[in-house]
């Protein structure tokens, strides 16, 4: 009796090892189909990523970018090349590339595998282009084959980059780089013309002296003495313009600087009774800059204000050192000096053509007066511009930093 219960006991206890046994077994491969699905929900998802990654990443370069299957049909045009080509992307896809754009026939060899298109494949290619809104466009496009694992390759990759505005920089760069050869080359045939100029008038002097003293001998030789004067100027003048001179900085106070500049002018014989001259300075300034290059501006000004006066008037100079935390200077301060005559002002005409070179409204003006004083300025890392006063006249304003600014 006792036996059978034990026997009992064993036969149960085995059979619930069994059933929690069998149990287990049964719940592990659903466990692992269930790890499995999430894993490859997560996978799932991080291919939906990476293929919305892509598209994203293909619709925003600003390169145009084709690809073509083994046929040489369009299977990718993004929307940089709709841009570029002025062509929809609707129209383009499953069109052969030739029949969309023939320009690149020669190009796009179909099989790929050739010579030719390894050569393609390796360079850059120059392509003007005229879209069908007459836009012309300059483009620069490399091919590379599309490769694809285990099968070789199915198709080619167009990479396209508009360059019409580099090219028109490009241009303009060649274009400024001839003018300047050309400037060289005129200042130094304006720096060869000074030497004959001084011997003829040396001669022509000299020949005056020994020459009879009748009024045409001496008529004539004046205006030819007058007019060599006149050409030397403006070689001188155009040699100021072309060739600055390079900024000696060195510590001055402004204001005497002017009175100076001032005082000099008034004895060179320009200076008449009818002018007048007042100066408003601002508190003491002292700056960091050339001086004599600045003396040059001056007497430009002073030249300019005078003339503008044939029959007299006043002569304002004004001085302020600004304070303004706009200005990006090292110290946030920068120092005004203002010209001003009391002549008939500047017309619109001469207001939108002040400052370049030549450009004169007087008989004998060589037009280079300003465009040296804009120069000159501008080498010293400051600004000029006019403008008419409202009490009348016309007022030059330069702006000038007090010391030199830091390199970049």
């Amino acid at each position: 009796m006792d036996y059978n219960r034990a026997y009992i006991f064993y036969i149960i206890v085995v059979n619930i090892a069994a059933f929690y046994l069998v149990a287990f077994l049964s719940s592990y491969p659903s466990e692992q189909a269930r790890k499995s699905r999430v894993e490859l929900r997560a996978k799932q998802d991080d291919i939906i990523k990476l293929e919305a990654l892509n598209e994203w990443i293909i619709r925003s370069i600003t390169s145009g970018l084709i690809t073509l299957d083994d046929q040489g049909r369009i299977i990718l045009f993004n929307p940089a090349s709709e841009r570029i080509f002025g062509i929809d992307a609707r129209l383009a896809i499953g069109s052969p590339v030739t029949d969309i754009l023939p320009e690149l026939k020669p190009y796009c060899v179909i099989p790929a595998v050739s010579d030719h298109q390894q050569k393609v494949s390796q360079t850059f290619i120059d392509l003007p282009y005229k879209r069908s809104d007459e836009r012309e466009v300059f483009l620069r496009f490399s091919i590379s084959p599309l490769i694809l694992p285990e099968m070789g390759q199915k198709g080619q990759i167009l990479a396209f980059q508009d360059m019409t505005d580099m090219r028109k920089i490009e241009e303009d760069m060649k274009r400024v780089e001839g003018l300047a050869m050309i400037g060289e080359l005129a200042a130094g045939i304006a720096h060869e013309i000074r030497n004959p100029m001084a011997s003829i008038s040396g001669s022509i002097q000299m020949l005056k002296e020994g020459l009879d003293q009748d009024d045409v001998n001496s008529r004539l030789m004046g205006i030819i003495l007058r007019e060599i004067n006149r050409l030397n100027h403006l070689v001188n003048d155009f040699l100021l313009f072309a060739r600055p001179k390079r900024a000696n900085f060195r510590n001055f106070d402004l204001h005497q600087l002017i009175i100076e500049a001032l005082e000099l002018f008034k004895k060179s014989g320009k200076w008449t009774e009818k002018l007048a001259a007042t100066t408003h300075f601002d508190s003491p300034i002292q700056m960091e800059s050339d001086p004599e290059q600045i003396k040059q501006v001056l007497w430009n000004l002073f030249l300019n204000a005078i003339e503008a006066m044939p029959d007299g008037g006043s002569l304002h100079i004004t001085t302020h050192l600004l304070d303004d935390q706009n200005v990006h200077t090292n110290n946030g301060k920068m120092v005004e000096v203002k010209i001003r005559d009391t002549g008939e002002g500047f017309s619109d005409n001469t207001l939108s053509h002040l400052f370049t070179p030549f450009f004169t409204t007087k008989d004998e003006g060589s037009g280079l007066g300003l465009a040296i004083v804009k120069r000159i300025i501008e080498g010293l890392d400051g600004s000029v511009h006019g403008a008419n006063h409202s009490d009348g006249g016309a007022e030059i304003t330069i702006l000038l930093h007090p010391s030199p600014m830091p390199s970049a």
